[in-house]
């Protein structure tokens, strides 16, 4: 096996992705898997592989954080279309008609906020304390079932 390596050599061995192998690289090209470690190591091919890799997943990654920002300019670009429409409602209808408007007004700001990374309700401490009161209260006040049958209940 006196055949001298080819360049593309390499390229076949990168673009066998996940069944890279030199033993496969030697088959192809007719040559001992010993000659190809030797050319690998003289050529440098994992350090070429990894910067190959490494810049092909920043490219990847790029491109999908391009993506993710367009997207979300084109959905704010939608709520701030309907934002608009359901204020010209509000301005030109009567109050009692235009409960469309305020759900759609509301709606729009809400997926704006989501959109933008923001809170879409708040909620402060004052009234989730007096919300959670409440509900314990109530619980509480709830009348025992042996009570009302006019039952005692043995202690």
């Amino acid at each position: 096996m006196n055949r001298r390596i080819p360049p593309e050599a390499f390229d076949y061995y990168l673009n066998l992705g996940v069944q890279r192998s030199y033993q496969a690289v030697a088959e192809k090209f007719g040559v001992s898997k010993v000659a190809i470690v030797a050319c690998a190591k003289r050529e440098d091919w994992q350090t070429r592989i990894e910067r190959i890799e490494s810049s092909a997943r920043a490219t990847h990654e790029k491109r999908a954080i391009e993506s993710r920002e367009e997207m979300h300019e084109r959905y704010l670009k939608y709520w701030e279309a309907v934002e608009r429409r359901a204020l010209e409602a509000l301005r030109n209808f009567p109050f009692d008609s235009a409960m469309d408007a305020a759900r759609a007004l509301d709606l729009a700001m809400k997926n704006t906020r989501l959109i933008r990374g923001e809170p879409t309700e708040r909620t402060s401490i004052e009234e989730l304390i007096k919300r959670e009161t409440a509900t314990l209260l109530e619980a509480v006040e709830e009348p025992d079932d042996d009570a009302e049958g006019g039952q005692a209940s043995a202690v």
